[in-house]
C-alpha cells in the first residue's frame, strides 16, 4: 500500500514539476520585465524544490542524508509563502487599479 502512495506521489510531483516549468516558460518568456512574471517564476520555482526535496527525503533510506534533504526543503518553505504573498499583493494591487478605471468609465 505504501509504494502505491509513493508512486502516485511520484507522478503527480513529475506531472506537477513538468506544469510548473511550462508554465514558468509561457508567463516569463511573454513578458520578462514585469514584476508579476518574475514573482510567478520564483514562487514557482521554489514550489518545485520544496516539493521535490520533501520527496527525496523520504525516498533516500539514509537518514543522516534524509535529514538533510529535508532541511533544505525546510529552507526553500519559507521564501515559497514570501513569494506567494508578494505574487498576491501584486495581484491585489493590479486588480484595485483596473476596478477603479471601470468604475470611472461607468460612472461617467
Amino acid at each position: 500500500m505504501i509504494f502505491d502512495l509513493i508512486g502516485f506521489h511520484k507522478f503527480f510531483i513529475t506531472m506537477m514539476n513538468a506544469i510548473g516549468v511550462w508554465l514558468v516558460l509561457v508567463v516569463f518568456l511573454s513578458n520578462r520585465d514585469k514584476r508579476e512574471s518574475k514573482l510567478f517564476m520564483l514562487m514557482t520555482l521554489s514550489m518545485i524544490g520544496w516539493t521535490n526535496f520533501a520527496l527525496f527525503a523520504r525516498l533516500i533510506e539514509n537518514p543522516q542524508l534524509s535529514l538533510i534533504i529535508l532541511k533544505i526543503a525546510w529552507f526553500v518553505t519559507p521564501p515559497f509563502f514570501l513569494f506567494i504573498y508578494l505574487f498576491t499583493i501584486r495581484l491585489v494591487h493590479i486588480s484595485e487599479k483596473v476596478k477603479t478605471l471601470i468604475r470611472s468609465f461607468v460612472s461617467s
